[in-house]
């Protein structure tokens, strides 16, 4: 058997026994990493699997199937924020964005919680695989149950080798990002995996949990806002907004933020993300004056917005992105621009002294490495 063939081999072992984690599995883009013991997972545009090839492949089809598994596991259990959510103080952070481990007890138990939460329900894993008997606990609890439980286990003191997790620290993105783009990928496996007529009640509550926390994308476009609000403005204390507390500054002086917002209007925009898009600028509205202005591989038009006024989109041409922030630049002096699109635009950006935001539809990356971005949900 071709090395290479190892991966492949157990994924289609996987398609014959449980067709769901086998789709969650082959719609991960497949990395071939030697710096990690034998699999893990790790979040970034899309959900990445990386293997140490030679070292599983050494392993039997049976062992194969279950590592992917297990791997497969984490990531419908949501573990790479669950774990930063359950004990924030074990991370650097840095806003919302997930940063470093911190070595200690804490960094190895919460690990081993998470192991013990996945392994219970893998069957065929390598011998050394942790296993909640290795502590007298038992099987098919949550991550937060073992955590609890494991503190004070004397066992726990006798390990010395774990799988520390360290891809999951590799993951790029808010939380809430991360959560997205873990229900877009199990809801595209469920959809396939349905349509064959293979989908387990195991495998349906599992769609069903992650739907439940759908990512508040409104709540970071408010925070966007505010924390460009921040910037431009001293925070009176004294005048709160009722609705978002000291999230905004009280409408007195709301007024002097200038928000530029761009619309992608290319073809390749549906006209339901167009329709969207326009409803979150005039929830903006109620606490900035805005700039909008239309482009898709030019600017078609250019206007401050008016909540009482309907409007007719322009453009529907290519895509070019620069134009918009080169209008923003030269004839406004806005202090920060949200720019609403489907990201597909070949053309370099140039980074400009404002905030940026890129307020996405679909899956692509933004067109530059600048700024922050949320996933749009078109409803």
């Amino acid at each position: 058997m071709n090395i290479k063939d190892a991966v492949s081999q157990a994924i289609v072992a996987l398609f014959d026994k449980e067709m769901f984690y086998a789709e969650v599995i082959a719609g991960m883009r497949r990395i071939n990493n030697p710096h990690i013991p034998v699999a893990g997972v790790c979040i970034k545009d899309q959900i990445e699997l990386h293997i140490n090839i030679p070292i599983f492949a050494a392993h039997s089809l049976t062992e194969r199937t279950a590592i992917l598994k297990h791997e497969c596991e984490h990531i419908l259990r949501n573990h790479i924020v669950r774990i930063r959510e359950i004990a924030p103080d074990v991370y650097k952070k840095d806003g919302d964005e997930i940063d470093s481990f911190i070595n200690g007890a804490k960094h190895k138990v919460l690990n081993i919680a998470a192991d013990c939460a996945v392994n219970s329900h893998v069957r065929g894993l390598p011998e050394n695989c942790i296993l909640p008997n290795l502590f007298e606990l038992p099987d098919n609890q949550t991550v937060e149950w073992y955590l609890e439980n494991l503190k004070d286990n004397e066992k726990l003191k006798e390990l010395t080798e774990y799988d520390d997790h360290s891809l999951w620290d590799e993951s790029e993105g808010s939380k809430e990002i991360l959560k997205e783009k873990i229900r877009q990928a199990v809801n595209s496996a469920a959809i396939r995996t349905r349509a064959a007529g293979r989908m387990t009640h195991d495998d349906e509550l599992f769609v069903s949990e992650l739907n439940k926390s759908v990512v508040n994308w409104r709540e970071q476009l408010k925070r966007f806002v505010a924390k460009t609000i921040e910037s431009r403005l001293e925070l009176s204390k004294k005048k709160r907004n009722r609705r978002y507390g000291v999230m905004f500054p009280g409408h007195a002086k709301v007024e002097d933020l200038h928000v530029g917002v761009a619309i992608d209007t290319s073809g390749s925009v549906s006209d339901a993300a167009l329709t969207q898009f326009m409803s979150e600028i005039n929830a903006i509205s109620k606490y900035a004056k805005i700039t909008i202005v239309e482009a898709d591989s030019e600017v078609k038009d250019a206007y401050i917005y008016d909540p009482k006024k309907k409007y007719t989109i322009k453009g529907r041409g290519g895509t070019a992105y620069q134009p918009a922030f080169d209008y923003f630049t030269e004839n406004t002096d806005v202090d920060a621009v949200i720019y609403f699109g489907d990201m597909d635009t070949s053309d370099v950006v140039i980074k400009p002294k404002y905030p940026v935001l890129w307020a996405i539809v679909g899956h692509s990356k933004p067109p530059a490495d600048f700024g922050s971005q949320i996933r749009i949900i078109c409803e």
